[in-house]
């Protein structure tokens, strides 16, 4: 079993996610905010989520090597991971396009009672 390196697209892939997980628990946990605004801020918060997660899915982490030596027999590592499309990712990725235009919508239009 091999051993996969994170590159820094992951990582930045990671980040987002984790920023969109973060403003939908602040939304939920601070309910003093106007609700057009809580609304709208945690859909663009699952989008951001949606698409971390359909992107890590998308991009195959590539095995972990380490360079010991430097001769031109050893492959150089690769600077960004080719992207492998799967139907989960894909589906995370329209989920997170769909809440871009859905939190648009609640910004602009919020619901009066």
């Amino acid at each position: 079993m091999e051993k996969q390196a994170l590159t820094p697209v992951h990582w930045i892939l990671s980040l987002l996610a984790i920023s969109g997980l973060a403003a939908v628990f602040i939304t939920l946990l601070l309910p003093t905010i106007k609700p057009a605004i809580t609304g709208s801020l945690r859909v663009c918060g699952l989008g951001l989520l949606f698409f971390g997660v359909g992107e890590f899915l998308n991009r195959p982490l590539p095995p972990f090597r380490l360079a010991a030596g430097g001769t031109d027999d050893d492959p150089p590592l690769p600077a960004e991971p080719a992207r492998a499309p799967c139907m989960l990712g894909n589906l995370f990725l329209i989920a997170s396009i769909i809440c871009v235009f859905v939190a648009t919508a609640l910004f602009f239009f919020p619901y009066q009672n």
